[in-house]
Order: C-alpha cells, then sequence, then structure tokens
C-alpha cells in the first residue's frame, strides 16, 4: 500500500484530495496533517486514513509522519494573500519553514516525490493567458512566498533527485468554506450572502474577472500529478474560461431564481488582480488534464449545500463585510 502525506488536509483542496485518492485506488494510504480537527473526517476507513494534528514547521512532528511515507501533496500554507498582508512575517514564515521542513525530511528519509500547492498570483503584471512559460516576478508576499518554495523545490531536485512538482491552482472554489469567513472564495462569499437574503458586495466595478476552478477538478490535477512519471516543473491548474464578478451573480440569481442587485464599494487594497485566465495547455499535455465541472455545476452543487446548514449561513452572510477591517 503506498502511503502519501497530505499537509493542510482540513482545507477545501486538501478534503477534496484526499476523497480522490482515497475513492481512486484502493492502494493508498493517507497521513493527514492539519493544525485544526475536522469532523469530515470522522467516517473514513481507519486502515487507509490516519490523521494527524500539527503543525509543519515542528521539525520533529512532521519527520516522524514523512519518515513513513512513499510521497507528499503538500497543501498547508495561510490560505489568502490578505493573510499576508495583515501578518506578513508570520505567513512568510509559515510558508517558507513548511516546505523547507518537508523537503529536508524528504531528503533525509529517500521520499523522492512531492506535488505542491503554489499559486497563480506570481503571474499577475502579465497579460493574461498566463502560461508557465512567462518569466515571473512575484507582485506580494505571497506569491513571493510561493515562488521561493518552488526554487527551494527545484534545488532539491536537483542536488538530490526529489522530484517536485509545483501546481499554480487558479481561483478555487467548492463546499465548505466557512471555516476560512471572510477569506473564502467570491463565490461562497456571493452565495452565503444571497442564500440569506443578503445584497451581494462586490469591490470595483465587478467586471474584474476570476477563472474558477472546482475543488473537485484540482483535486484531480494533483491526484494526476503524483501518479505520472513528470519531471520537476510549475503547471497551471485552472479550466481557462474568464468570468466576471458580475456573471458570478448573474449565475446566482438564475440558480436561486432571485433579482439581487450588488453592492459596489471601492477596492480598499493596493494590489488587486483586474483579470485571472490559465492557459492549460502544458497541463493538459503533461497530465492529460480537463476540467470536468462547469462554473454553473458547481455553483448549483454549493448553493444545495448551504441550503441544507442555512442557519450557519446567515451567519456567514456578514463575513463578506470583512474588507471593512482592510481600510
Amino acid at each position: 500500500m503506498k502511503k502519501i502525506t497530505v499537509t493542510g488536509a482540513a482545507g477545501l483542496i486538501g478534503r477534496s484530495v484526499i476523497k480522490n485518492l482515497l475513492n481512486r485506488n484502493h492502494n493508498y494510504h493517507i497521513n493527514a496533517i492539519d493544525i485544526v480537527e475536522d469532523s469530515l473526517f470522522k467516517d473514513l476507513d481507519e486502515k487507509r486514513f490516519i490523521y494527524y494534528k500539527g503543525n509543519c514547521r515542528d521539525f520533529e512532528f512532521i519527520d516522524s509522519i514523512i519518515s513513513k511515507s512513499d510521497a507528499v501533496i503538500h497543501l498547508a500554507a495561510p490560505a489568502s494573500f490578505l493573510m499576508y498582508k495583515e501578518d506578513p512575517i508570520k505567513s512568510t514564515m509559515n510558508t517558507v519553514e513548511s516546505f523547507l521542513n518537508i523537503m529536508e525530511s524528504m531528503k533525509k528519509h529517500n521520499v523522492q516525490k512531492i506535488v505542491h500547492a503554489s499559486t497563480s498570483a506570481v503571474y499577475e503584471g502579465h497579460p493574461v493567458p498566463y502560461s508557465e512559460s512567462m518569466q515571473i516576478d512575484p507582485p506580494d508576499l505571497k506569491a513571493l512566498s510561493k515562488k521561493v518554495n518552488e526554487e527551494i523545490g527545484e534545488q532539491y531536485a536537483r542536488s538530490y533527485g526529489i522530484t517536485s512538482i509545483a501546481m499554480r491552482p487558479f481561483s478555487v472554489y467548492g463546499d465548505y468554506e466557512g471555516k476560512k469567513g471572510g477569506y473564502a472564495n467570491i463565490t461562497s462569499l456571493f452565495v452565503w450572502a444571497m442564500i440569506s437574503g443578503e445584497i451581494p458586495v462586490v469591490w470595483g466595478d465587478g467586471k474584474q474577472t476570476r477563472d474558477f476552478i472546482h475543488a473537485d477538478d484540482v483535486a484531480e490535477a494533483f491526484a494526476l500529478a503524483l501518479e505520472k512519471d513528470i519531471k520537476t516543473q510549475p503547471l497551471n491548474v485552472g479550466i481557462g474560461i474568464e468570468t466576471s464578478f458580475n456573471e458570478v451573480i448573474e449565475l446566482i440569481n438564475n440558480i436561486l431564481k432571485k433579482q439581487s442587485k450588488p453592492r459596489y464599494v471601492p477596492i480598499p487594497i493596493d494590489i488587486y488582480a483586474i483579470r485571472l485566465l490559465s492557459d492549460n495547455k502544458q497541463v493538459e499535455k503533461v497530465l492529460g488534464f480537463k476540467p470536468k465541472i462547469s462554473l454553473q455545476e458547481g455553483l448549483e452543487r454549493m448553493i444545495a449545500t448551504a441550503k441544507v446548514k442555512i442557519k450557519k449561513e446567515k451567519e456567514l452572510a456578514k463575513k463578506q463585510m470583512y474588507f471593512e477591517t482592510l481600510r
């Protein structure tokens, strides 16, 4: 049985990755790591899944788990670029130190492959669509931290033969983002507000675009990167379609059969992406990856989940006002 360590297991992507691995191959055993408990894991088969609560910055802790692993999927890091603005030292140290601990432990125990989450933010400042061949100059600490990790991975690949695949997800959305509160994907913030009868709040004019990709599609890309025999490299993980915030609100209105009008507010931060779009040619060529979940389907799934726990959503609806603390 192949033992895979998954860090950031309780996050949006982490939960989808674990579900994907357990469903696709009965020869996988998952060592899951996160700093928080997660009740969504309580029903998983203990013969194929172990949950460890701990911090990847603790070398002895992470080393004890990687010592009994065959490969690593590393997702643990501050979830939003806003966290890096609010606490730049802690967020940056969390990102880089955690990754370096993992690479050192992999070297020590001869673990030969890691698939880790970088970010599409490394491309900001370039025209869309973003492709892996672009020369990048990260504009903020989140992007810079992730780029540093990519370069650390490349160095360990050259020096110790560890294959390090840096996945660059675009705008990842999906169910169960409640723990992220105001840091959640904009689709979650809109759904929480609109299902609760609140007015969705939009930064700017709503014409800004994102390449929205469902967490389950992202998980499939990570699983393929784990399984395929490929060299160290970065890979985009997007759907290859631009959608504006105004269009997202229109889609949610259609699903809910509402006519909610957004409230537009000034963009409260200095660095902010106006367009995001992935060039998927490389990831399709290397992994054979093609996303399957349309934004329409993904939003329908989110709304169906939200309706089951509507009382909680009414509390979460207030989280869209988080931006007021950024002024």
